[in-house]
């Protein structure tokens, strides 16, 4: 049995995109990741490092069987996108009386001066925190 003409140029096509008519697009679905260079070693989760805001999406695109399929992309975050998660990472801080006081002393802790620290808020004892080592300190 012989093949159609066209079958063999369209087995050997490359892999494109699935044509349709897009029905709902791109729109944001609120859930979020981070990624980074770090490869799952444990010792380094502890170590500061860089991360990138990714922001889920998802549409609705209609094959042309009339099939609504259900499409889903991982992308990076705007920066728009980005302050909105700070913000509500901060509402939520806040809000739960997790937010760490921090108050400068003399006025010199750019130039590797002190903080005065209250691990948290409400907390009554204060102690001195050199800027330089401030980080692995108050963990």
């Amino acid at each position: 049995m012989e093949e159609p003409k066209g079958w063999k140029s369209w087995m050997s096509q490359k892999k494109l995109p699935n044509q349709g008519v897009v029905k709902r697009d791109w729109i944001a679905t609120g859930r979020i990741d981070f990624v980074t260079r770090l490869n799952g070693d444990t010792a380094d989760a502890d170590q500061p490092s860089e991360f990138k805001l990714l922001v889920e999406e998802r549409r609705i695109v209609e094959s042309i069987a009339g099939n609504e399929n259900l499409e889903v992309q991982w992308g990076l975050a705007t920066l728009k996108e980005a302050k909105e998660v700070v913000t509500q990472y901060h509402k939520y801080l806040s809000e739960n009386s997790l937010i760490k006081i921090v108050a400068e002393t003399d006025g010199t802790a750019a130039a590797g001066g002190s903080f005065t620290s209250n691990k948290l808020a409400g907390r009554n004892s204060e102690r001195q925190i050199p800027y330089s080592n401030r980080r692995s300190e108050e963990g």
